[in-house]
């Protein structure tokens, strides 16, 4: 993960309240189809039901960003916040400890 921001691969957002850092979050803007997308690969955090309400403008900041797309890529408990915004599910991940 460090390697992919270093080699500016993922770009971070804070998230803030006041002067106390409520999230990290790692977006991946890339090529799909000869358009940017934004993919949100990875968040953490506190009081996601705090900071969560602020979707609509990350989305904005992807769009002033020229991305035309956002995906996040989450877990399953964030479909029911996500799917109230517009998303839906487009492909599933399953994984397996080898």
């Amino acid at each position: 993960m460090f390697g992919q921001i270093v080699r500016h691969e993922v770009r971070l957002v804070l998230v803030m309240d006041g002067d106390k850092a409520r999230a990290l979050v790692g977006v991946r803007v890339h090529q799909m189809n000869g358009k940017s997308c934004g993919d949100i690969i990875w968040t953490a955090g506190f009081g996601r039901e705090q900071w969560q309400i602020l979707l609509p403008e990350f989305e904005q900041m992807l769009r002033d960003a020229g991305c035309v797309m956002c995906r996040p890529i989450c877990r399953p408990g964030w479909s029911r916040h996500l799917k109230q915004h517009g998303y839906r599910l487009k492909h599933i991940i399953m994984e397996k400890p080898l």
